[in-house]
């Protein structure tokens, strides 16, 4: 995901060992992250860059600055998704974030032909467990994460 990052993962500590903080949240970096641990995995310092673009992500939404305004919505949207469902309920996703963003029309064709395709379903997929997945959102939200 590299590719589509404005601040390289090789840059955001210097970004912030130069006190450039706020160029961290107002790039989209923490944002395409995918906590995939690629960058953690590679780096020579054992630099964990997912939990810095996590820190930077919640830095973000609690001084409301982000790169583009729909982004918390979205990564909103997600969460809320997985912490009902135990996983993302695409459908849901996507008319939650429609209401939060206030773009209801734009990607109906989109949706339309996805639903049509059988890729988003009315119904949201069930799995075993979902109460596991629910306690780990509420001990996060207990230690502030």
């Amino acid at each position: 995901m590299e590719f589509a990052m404005d601040v390289h993962p090789s840059q955001v500590v210097r970004y912030i060992q130069l006190g450039l903080k706020d160029e961290l949240i107002m790039s989209n970096t923490m944002w395409v992250c995918v906590s995939c641990k690629t960058c953690h995995s590679r780096c020579p310092n054992d630099i964990d860059i997912s939990r810095i673009n996590d820190i930077l992500k919640k830095m973000s939404l609690e001084t409301s600055t982000p790169a583009d305004k729909n982004i918390p919505a979205f990564h909103g949207a997600f969460l809320d998704s997985v912490q009902s469902f135990g996983r993302v309920y695409e459908l849901g996703m996507m008319v939650r974030y429609k209401l939060k963003t206030r773009t209801y029309m734009q990607d109906s064709s989109l949706g339309l032909k996805m639903f049509t395709k059988g890729i988003l379903k009315l119904i949201p997929h069930g799995i075993k467990r979902r109460q596991e997945i629910q306690k780990i959102f509420h001990i996060a939200k207990e230690k502030g994460r």
